[in-house]
């Protein structure tokens, strides 16, 4: 049950970030990755989102900083 688990998370994950990352990785190569660096690509992918939105949102002239 839990390495059921674990094999689901891990699909999962790989399959996010080939959603994610337009086709730069394959599945043989996220599998080869362990589930940190899934996570930690996720987060690079995350943050770059971010700031793009960012960008767009100062062009348009809105401020979404928070203090």
């Amino acid at each position: 049950e839990r390495l059921q688990q674990e094999s689901k998370n891990l699909r999962q994950a790989a399959f996010k970030l080939m959603v994610y990352s337009e086709g730069i990785f394959n599945l043989e190569d996220l599998y080869a990755l362990p589930l940190y660096q899934h996570d930690e690509i996720m987060e690079t992918f995350s943050e770059k989102s971010k700031q793009q939105q960012d960008r767009l949102d100062q062009s348009k002239g809105k401020n979404t900083q928070t203090f």
